[in-house]
């Protein structure tokens, strides 16, 4: 019986393997920690994301934060060093995907985002990247997220919002790192809201990371 195990136990492995999708730790855990606390990563192949539009740059279309750049409005400045830091789209992923011939936006670098700004950035690039908000809805899928009802703004009805649920308890937090700030979050979040604001032309107007607090 048990040579019979020793036989099934490898084949059951192949199996689950080729059927659960790929998996990451939560940013911080250690190789060590990873078999005790493994969670989603890319749940969907780039083709079924579907191709983006383009890999957007600040060239192209520049960061806006409620429509306006952060380099022409003093109360945004803030925000200008985390632009630089990601300057294009395939800057916000994986150093494998930056190199590939065919970078896949799916493969987002979460260890590389060390503030909610470079998250508020960097979504802003991919959404950009696409050049629909239902493509744009499958890449917060890809990531884990849980996906909200599309909303309309109360000043402009012809601007549309759409958000993105992020678990810290489940995926750990989305910026920052080391285990304690992935305790912190999960001790004071319930979710992290991260959305995305259209303008009535399709263009991207604004982006946002909202932590909501317990």
């Amino acid at each position: 019986m048990l040579a019979g195990l020793s036989i099934a136990l490898p084949f059951v492995a192949s199996v689950m393997s080729a059927v659960i999708p790929r998996r990451r730790a939560p940013l911080g855990l250690t190789a060590a920690t990873l078999i005790l606390c493994v969670q989603p990563l890319n749940l969907l192949w780039a083709d079924d994301l579907g191709a983006p539009l383009s890999y957007s740059s600040e060239a192209e279309e520049p960061f806006l934060y409620l429509g306006t750049s952060p380099y022409v409005n003093v109360y945004l400045a803030h925000l200008i060093k985390h632009v630089e830091r990601f300057p294009t789209a395939l800057s916000c992923l994986t150093p494998e995907a930056r190199t590939s011939d065919t970078p896949d936006l799916a493969d987002f670098s979460w260890r590389s985002m060390k503030y909610r700004e470079d998250v508020q950035v960097c979504l802003f690039r991919i959404a950009s990247s696409y050049s629909t908000m239902d493509q744009m809805e499958e890449w917060m899928r890809s990531q884990g997220m849980r996906i909200g009802r599309r909303t309309f703004s109360f000043v402009r009805k012809d601007e549309v919002s759409i958000q993105g649920y992020w678990d810290p308890g489940e995926l750990g937090a989305p910026y920052g790192s080391g285990l304690l700030f992935d305790t912190w979050i999960s001790l004071i979040s319930n979710g992290i809201s991260m959305s995305v604001r259209y303008a009535d032309n399709g263009s991207v107007h604004s982006t946002y990371v909202i932590v909501n607090t317990k």
